[in-house]
């Protein structure tokens, strides 16, 4: 009898997997054979997906999610991306929030795809938020520059007319990697008149957006700030490109009433450095112990590595 081709083994592999989930549930062992499929599995499930029960699917998705966080060997993208398409919300976003670390140009464009279909206004925060990863990723050439123009389009059109306002604050904040001047008024807008969310991610966006035009907001918001406020503000002041927040980063980073706050400004410390700061943050080192002696340690090693990076520039 004639061995039948590899490609029908492939799919008779992936239906027993499938019919194994809908019979036990989902758990690790059931899922785990989903991970690291061949491109003719995946299409075979993108057929099969909605055989299954609507609630073992939202399970399977989540039990992937752990599962890959638990053994950094399991790679279930190819899986996760067929329940990018699923017809429940619940699945998606699970799927969205388990692909998080991924940064392929498949999963992006298949974000993109759905972003642009999406009608579930929690789905669309989490496609935001996950596309402002990409636009890191962008502004670092480290994404094809056609479909880093493509996501910038989005995120901006998204930021200005969505109908949702949380949606087009999670857009704001991704979009803010570019620098687009056409933001500058709701990224402001945001911070002056917003509630505390809306004012919250303004910080976060000033901080991605960078420039001393945001300088005097973020001071403001690490001065008189709730602790939410404040944290995101430290993480913002490297970017303001004004020396003047580096005194009201020093109170914050001695506020040991207010632990989140502490560190961030320790971290961002860090990220300035300069002789000033770093004789501070030794000091800091050397009077305390614990969670912030080990953040003024690493915060001195990165103004260390920073001030290595200025001298070892070339002269032009």
């Amino acid at each position: 009898m004639r061995r039948p081709p590899p490609r029908a083994d492939e799919t008779r592999e992936l239906d027993n997997t499938l019919a194994t989930l809908e019979r036990d549930g989902a758990a690790l062992v059931t899922v785990e054979p989903l991970a690291d499929l061949t491109l003719v599995q995946a299409r075979r499930l993108r057929e099969r997906w909605h055989d299954l029960p609507e609630a073992l699917r939202i399970e399977a998705v989540h039990q992937m999610a752990a599962s890959s966080g638990d053994d950094v060997r399991l790679n279930f993208e190819r899986a996760l991306l067929v329940a990018l398409r699923d017809s429940h919300e619940d699945a998606r976003r699970a799927a969205i929030e388990a692909l998080w670390e991924s940064e392929s140009t498949t999963y992006l464009r298949d974000l993109l795809d759905l972003f642009e279909i999406e009608d579930d206004a929690g789905v669309r925060v989490r496609i935001a938020e996950s596309l402002g990863r990409f636009a890191g990723l962008a502004i670092a050439d480290a994404v094809d520059s056609e479909l880093s123009d493509e996501l910038e389009r989005a995120l901006i059109a998204t930021a200005l007319d969505d109908a949702h306002e949380a949606v087009r604050l999670a857009a704001l904040a991704a979009a803010a990697y570019y620098r687009p001047i056409e933001l500058e008024p709701a990224i402001a807008a945001a911070y002056d008149e917003g509630h505390d969310d809306a004012r919250e991610t303004a910080i976060i966006a000033m901080g991605r957006f960078g420039g001393n035009r945001w300088a005097a907001r973020v001071t403001d918001a690490l001065l008189v700030g709730d602790n939410d406020l404040r944290v995101q503000a430290a993480r913002a002041a490297p970017y303001v490109e004004d020396r003047r927040i580096v005194h009201y980063l020093y109170e914050a980073a001695e506020d040991d009433d207010h632990d989140e706050t502490q560190l961030a400004a320790i971290w961002a410390l860090g990220e300035i450095g300069g002789p000033n700061v770093q004789s501070f943050l030794e000091a800091l080192r050397d009077t305390t112990d614990g969670a912030v002696n080990e953040a003024a340690e690493a915060a001195l090693e990165n103004a260390a590595l920073l001030e290595g990076l200025v001298d070892a520039a070339p002269v032009h």
